[in-house]
């Protein structure tokens, strides 16, 4: 009796991984495809080899099927297919795709630091328009940036209150946090680069 039960629960186990796998394979490429990635992952198979549960997948460019995880070096692997940029669109899919489905999202605050690393023009208006509507759901969404033009972007067009504020630390090691306007900053950026231009092209001085 003990061995049928134990055989039901893993089949019930094996369907129900099954289905929730494909669902998130499938919201995960749809991410993949809005960010304009000429990849995206398939043959998503649940392990339960070990103590732990993992998942096994495969990332798919038109022809070609590379087991992640995959290392070798005298044919494309899962470390060089792929850019720096391409890696990171995949974990952020991911994690967007993990987040979006948490049943306590309401309650949650979300932290990004640099979400926009190694993404190009098209990427980084993406990743704006995915944390905007992140932060319709979630409690909060918190985000980490040295980049003022990035963070303009994710001021721009939001329906949620945004406040932004600027972490500073003197020689001391004494920091503050402190309100900060990334329109202010940009007119800041663009007039000391405008005097730079200037005082090139009129003396051929070179300022810091």
């Amino acid at each position: 009796v003990v061995e049928t039960e134990k055989r039901q629960a893993q089949l019930a186990l094996k369907y129900y991984v099954g289905s929730k796998i494909e669902a998130k394979q499938a919201a995960i490429n749809a991410l993949l495809e809005l960010f304009g990635a000429n990849f995206k992952i398939a043959g998503t198979k649940a392990s339960f080899v070990g103590r732990e549960a993992n998942t096994d997948y495969s990332i798919s460019i038109g022809p070609h099927l590379v087991e992640a995880g995959e290392r070798n070096d005298t044919k494309p692997s899962f470390n060089t297919i792929l850019s720096a940029g391409d890696k990171f669109t995949l974990a952020l899919a991911f994690f967007l795709t993990q987040v979006s489905d948490d049943p306590k999202l309401a309650n949650a605050s979300i932290f990004f630091d640099d979400p926009f690393s190694s993404l190009d023009a098209h990427r980084e208006w993406e990743t704006t328009s995915q944390l905007r509507s992140l932060a319709q759901k979630a409690c909060q969404v918190v985000v980490l940036s040295h980049d003022p033009r990035f963070l303009a972007l994710i001021e721009m067009i939001t329906k949620t209150p945004v406040s932004s504020f600027q972490i500073t630390c003197d020689d001391q090691g004494k920091g503050e946090i402190r309100e900060w306007s990334s329109k202010e900053e940009l007119l800041d950026l663009y007039i000391r680069q405008g005097q730079r231009i200037r005082e090139f092209a009129n003396a051929g001085n070179l300022l810091p």
